[in-house]
């Protein structure tokens, strides 16, 4: 869960921490296996967590999971997986 200058889990905090940045959802992507990370990513605010390697269609479903699940899913700060805001059969999403 590194790139670059900063750790996934440093950023995971300082999204958290920040008024104006803690709504946002953030999926954490990694190809640690370690259980650790998983947990502790969770407990930071992590709304998921993928291991490499993941599919493309895991991760539409799990956005538009996120956009059915909450009411005002077009007000949040979603990680957006097409210019429509949903996931399509055309990449690799269920119907």
């Amino acid at each position: 869960m590194t790139h670059g200058e900063i750790d996934g889990l440093k950023l995971l905090d300082v999204i958290k921490a920040d008024p104006n940045l803690k709504e946002i959802v953030v999926a954490m992507v990694t190809a640690s296996g370690e259980t650790f990370d998983y947990t502790d990513s969770l407990k930071r605010g992590a709304d998921a967590y993928f291991f490499k390697p993941f599919s493309p269609r895991q991760v539409c479903a799990w956005v538009d999971d996120q956009h059915q699940r909450s009411p005002n899913w077009h007000t949040r700060k979603l990680p957006v997986a097409t210019g429509s805001n949903r996931c399509t059969p055309a990449h690799g999403c269920p119907r």
